[in-house]
């Protein structure tokens, strides 16, 4: 309820000094009414840079189908470890940190052709006999149809790439030639690459196995061989044109690129 003002305060608002000093003060209050914020967002809302809103989602995490085929027995990682430590100076079959892919084909019409060849210990091949005598294989297969095996666990090294064995994981894939090679392969690499790189972020190059010796790629410097008698072989699988288009498909889909 309003009162009547004391006598002090009749005679101060008649006062001619404190007139101005009373406007000023209530033109402020009628300023800072009028302009504040009718928002009820937080201070953290009101400075949030206006690009985060627009930031691109996350590419999709792969949704891959893996079937355990383990070929390997206790001979065969011991063939294994003698291998290592004849080419890598380290007698161990485990592969710590992958660093690299390795795109493969099978030279084979079929699947159970290629588990004929790959299941087997010892090596059968008279151009890597020198090499040792542990059989050739890789950690996954891919058939045809784009299903995908694990021939071995991730983290042991198999025999498919000379001199990268200790830090690259091989795919290979079910076909006489490179004209043999599937859509549905080519989507189970990517899916499967792009599913690897996430698990292992350790993992910086995708090569195709022609390309394991050129010289002017930067994945060379990993190269390890001991063996100054073991010679590479001349390679042309999985060709060109798989591994261009399979780059791209990862790259649009997933939003991988990856060095070679």
């Amino acid at each position: 309820m309003k009162g009547k003002r004391s006598l002090q305060e009749e005679v101060m608002m008649s006062s001619p000094k404190f007139r101005p000093r009373f406007l000023l003060f209530t033109l402020a209050m009628l300023a800072a009414c009028t302009h504040a914020p009718h928002s009820s967002a937080t201070v953290a809302d009101q400075t949030a840079p206006p690009s985060a809103a627009l930031a691109a989602p996350p590419a999709p995490r792969p949704s891959v189908t893996i079937i355990d085929h383990d070929i390997f027995d206790q001979q065969r990682l011991a063939m294994t470890r003698q291998y290592c430590q004849l080419h890598y100076g380290t007698a161990s079959e485990r592969l710590e940190t992958p660093k690299m892919i390795v795109v493969h084909y099978t030279a084979s019409p079929t699947l159970q052709k290629a588990l004929d060849f790959f299941t087997p210990d010892r090596n059968s091949r008279d151009d890597i006999r020198s090499g040792g005598e542990v059989n050739v294989s890789a950690q996954f297969l891919i058939d045809k149809d784009g299903t995908i095996y694990r021939l071995a666990p991730e983290d042991r090294v198999c025999r498919h790439t000379i001199g990268f064995n200790q830090v690259a994981l091989g795919i290979e894939n079910v076909a006489e030639d490179k004209d043999a090679l599937t859509d549905a392969q080519l989507e189970a690499d990517a899916a499967l690459i792009a599913d690897l790189a996430a698990r292992h972020p350790s993992i910086r190059y995708l090569i195709g196995h022609y390309e394991y010796q050129d010289r002017s790629l930067p994945h060379f410097a990993l190269r390890t061989e001991l063996d100054p008698s073991y010679h590479p072989t001349v390679k042309i699988d999985p060709g060109e044109r798989f591994m261009t288009r399979l780059r791209a498909l990862l790259k649009e889909r997933y939003g991988l690129t990856f060095e070679r």
